[in-house]
């Protein structure tokens, strides 16, 4: 309880009449008050937590409900009430000592009992004025007097509409008949509070188009904005059609633009008098009456047709001169073509139908673009090289639907799905065993679909075609391997050649490491060596031969594990063993792999047996004179071990 409590004044604000009881109780700041019950600033006070701060105050609970109800719960947006900053009528404060809640109304810029305009910045210091101190009549920072500053007096004309917003912000309906008018009954349905939005909308679009952007700030707009607005309220619906019937051959009044943006985000029955509102707008004028006849003719634009083929805006002109859409009238003298219809939708769809970005096929399918590039190399399908999709599409690989179409239906039919087994090995994996040329995807594919592929396809999860999900045998892995370590050529390759046309002169980072097996903070630390040309770096490009020259002439970390079957630390210590000693760009040269050193340890660590038969123990592991090449004997006795 209180030394010296204080009874609530009519119309006044939670926060003002904590501040006042504060500083009658010389307290260092409201917020004292509110301890153990809630925190300051109060706008999430419970029904419990009001009758506690009314055994504090001294007060009835109804009474700090009334109060907070006032200042937190009434019933406008959110975007129309701040308490943020403290606004204030210097003399209004000066006369009764206590803050008004409606001066917490944005829009609502003045006080309707003394006329004056409200302040929410020192006028001595510039700084403003806040909430949580223990004095309503100086300024926070320099403590000056602020009762003590003139504002601007509100001409008699506007008081008659501000006093009747002031009442609908507080959620009363104000005597219309003293305002001589009669709400219709569409206005008449709506909540005071909705009848106060409506006219903060029509007063922020009726503003003059030189003060918009100074009156639709954070604060609202500004009173005159307000009345004008309650005035087109009042007078609904002839006073909109007199707004509508007055752009007759002249510049279209924004004011509908601005309404009809302002009831976007409106629900209920306000959101259904508003769209009736915007109905009334006038006939379009200048291009917005060409919309209205292009959208009655139901043509498209550039851009409208661009949206529905959901191609770039870029390509309509490059259709329009390739001849896609067929002879095309001129309309005027800057516009080269007309709208367009809903046949030549028909013809561009028709075209874009026969074609697909290689780019996009490549991400649908799990591969990358210059893999698909391999592809149309190797002739398992066919770019659409035609003279209209050539035209329109000059700098990107496009692939022709009918093949791609039957080059998947050729894929699936050779894949087996079935459950997940051991002896079948994902062909990404598989492949990290080459290095030093391109995934060989076509031959594989190919091999696959002509019947030739030892044991076919398997895939172990989803129907449709994914190459990341196929898996060969483990057959097939174990011989690329057997050839990976005796340096000799498999089965199934890929060249530069392989390209065909379409090689590419850069790759991605995502091809680069594909092609060298490793991961991303290794391509970043080559190309901060400087070991890889960089073409571009955002996103990053590489030189395509620089890195063939680079894979070539090292190996990974990555691919060697895969190559031996070993995880990479044991593959680490296993080259330590053997000798062989890592570059400073953190790969290995595929040269230094050669030596019988890596042999030995091998066949020391029991990862490989049967090499071939040689005289007492193997030391390097050289060719005698009198014995087959060891490329060409080695391939068939080495055996790799399963690890258990």
């Amino acid at each position: 309880m209180l030394a010296i409590p204080l009874i609530p004044e009519m119309n006044e604000s939670l926060l003002g009449y904590l501040t006042r009881v504060a500083e009658r109780n010389v307290l260092e700041r409201p917020a004292v008050l509110l301890e153990g019950i809630a925190s300051w600033p109060p706008s999430q006070l419970t029904t419990q937590q009001q009758a506690q701060l009314a055994r504090v105050l001294g007060l009835w609970p109804r009474q700090v409900k009334a109060l907070f109800d006032r200042t937190y719960r009434s019933g406008l947006s959110a975007n129309f009430v701040s308490h943020e900053r403290r606004r204030v009528s210097p003399l209004m404060l000066k006369q009764t000592g206590c803050d008004q809640a409606l001066w917490a109304v944005k829009p609502l810029s003045c006080c309707c009992v003394s006329w004056r305009e409200l302040i929410d910045v020192c006028p001595h210091c510039g700084q403003a004025l806040r909430w949580g101190h223990s004095y309503l009549t100086r300024c926070q920072s320099c403590e000056a007097d602020i009762t003590t500053v003139e504002t601007r007096a509100v001409p008699l004309e506007l008081r008659t509409p501000l006093r009747a917003a002031a009442r609908l912000a507080a959620g009363a309906m104000p005597k219309w008949d003293a305002l001589g008018s009669s709400l219709h009954p569409d206005i008449s349905a709506l909540s005071p509070a909705e009848i106060f939005e409506l006219a903060v909308v029509c007063g922020r679009a009726a503003a003059p188009k030189g003060q918009k952007g100074l009156r639709s700030d954070a604060r609202g707009v500004g009173y005159e904005d307000l009345a004008a607005g309650l005035k087109l309220v009042l007078g609904y619906p002839k006073s909109f059609r007199t707004i509508a019937g007055s752009t007759d051959n002249a510049v279209e009044h924004p004011f509908f633009r601005m309404f009809t943006a302002g009831a976007l985000n409106r629900e209920g029955e306000l959101m259904r008098v508003m769209a009736i509102i915007s109905h009334l707008a006038p006939e379009k004028r200048g291009v917005q009456r060409l919309k209205t006849v292009r959208i009655q003719q139901g043509r498209l634009t550039t851009t409208e047709l661009a949206a529905t083929l959901g191609v770039e805006k870029a390509r309509i002109p490059q259709m329009v001169q390739a001849g896609v859409f067929g002879p095309r009238s001129p309309r005027g003298r800057e516009r080269s073509y007309d709208w367009f219809s809903a046949d030549d939708v028909g013809k561009a769809q028709a075209v874009l139908a026969d074609r697909m970005f290689a780019s996009t096929w490549a991400k649908r399918i799990g591969l990358n673009l210059i893999d698909v590039c391999q592809l149309v190399g190797s002739g398992l399908v066919k770019a659409a090289a035609d003279p209209i999709t050539t035209a329109i599409f000059p700098a990107k690989l496009q692939i022709d639907t009918q093949s791609r179409v039957q080059f998947e239906a050729d894929v699936l039919a050779r894949v087996q799905f079935s459950q997940p087994c051991e002896d079948w090995i994902s062909i990404p994996r598989a492949f990290t065993i080459i290095g030093g040329s391109h995934k060989p995807w076509g031959p594989v594919i190919r091999a696959a679909i002509g019947g030739s592929l030892p044991y076919g396809l398997r895939c172990f999860e989803g129907a449709r075609l994914n190459f990341r999900r196929l898996h060969i045998h483990r057959f097939l892995v174990e011989d690329m391997r057997r050839r990976g370590v005796c340096g000799m050529p498999q089965i199934y390759s890929a060249s530069a050649a392989c390209l065909g046309a379409h090689y590419p002169e850069a790759m991605t980072r995502t091809e680069v490491e594909t092609y060298l097996n490793c991961y991303p903070a290794e391509v970043s630390r080559l190309v901060a060596m400087g070991e890889i040309d960089v073409i571009a770096l955002d996103p990053m490009m590489a030189r395509s031969s620089c890195v063939e020259k680079f894979g070539a002439k090292y190996i990974s970390m990555r691919e060697m594990a895969e190559l031996y079957g070993m995880p990479p630390i044991l593959a680490r210590f296993m080259m330590l063993e053997a000798g062989v000693k890592k570059s400073k760009n953190g790969f290995w040269k595929r040269a230094d792999l050669r030596g019988g050193g890596v042999f030995q340890a091998l066949i020391s660590r029991q990862l490989i047996v049967g090499v071939w038969e040689m005289q007492g123990s193997p030391k390097a592991l050289q060719r005698p004179r009198d014995c087959p090449s060891p490329r060409e004997e080695a391939s068939s006795r080495l055996v790799f071990m399963r690890p258990s």
